[in-house]
């Protein structure tokens, strides 16, 4: 019981790792204004957030 209890503590702080990371990604190719090149990052976007490109 413990055991699974662990791996799924695992699996979230995983899961956030990647989540945060791919935003940090985006949101730096926004600074640098690398959005709208066809980047990995333009998978990410945010509904009705076209025009503050």
């Amino acid at each position: 019981m413990e055991n699974m209890l662990l791996s799924m503590l695992q699996f979230t702080v995983e899961l956030n790792i990647v989540f945060f990371y791919h935003i940090a990604r985006w949101r730096y190719a926004r600074e640098t204004q690398l959005v709208g090149e066809g980047r990995i990052y333009n998978l990410i976007r945010i509904p009705g957030d076209e025009t503050l490109n």
